[in-house]
């Protein structure tokens, strides 16, 4: 056994690990969602919610992108070029979905501060 079948299956054990803390998100946002639901719908609770589920997708995406990197190491120089090109795709793309993640939630928080009532 290589190297390269350890990386691969320490790859693979990453985004396990990524895929497993995005259902996590999914299924706590989904009993937040179902614990919110009698109280009718404030924005305070959605944004929570919505913040709660924003944090699970990014801690998750940024696992599937370190498993992207570390596939790049398997390619070898000279073979494999569609192959590179393809993760430096979804690569790129999981960047991007994590950064408007990220400008969302920010937004979200600039929200919550700008709606609470000022005191005095």
């Amino acid at each position: 056994m290589d190297l390269a079948f350890y990386i691969e299956k320490i790859a693979l054990g990453v985004a396990y690990i990524g895929v497993f803390i995005v259902l996590l998100g999914v299924l706590g946002t989904f009993f937040k969602f179902l614990y919110y639901l009698p109280s009718g719908h404030p924005e305070r609770e959605f944004s929570e919610i919505r913040h709660f589920m924003m944090l699970y997708l990014t801690l998750g995406l940024d696992f599937l992108i370190a498993k992207d990197i570390m596939l790049t190491l398997l390619i070898e120089r000279g073979e494999g070029y569609t192959e590179l090109f393809q993760l430096l795709i979804i690569i790129a793309i999981r960047i991007i979905l994590s950064y408007f993640i990220h400008m969302e939630d920010s937004f979200l928080q600039k929200f919550k501060s700008e709606r609470k009532p000022k005191k005095g």
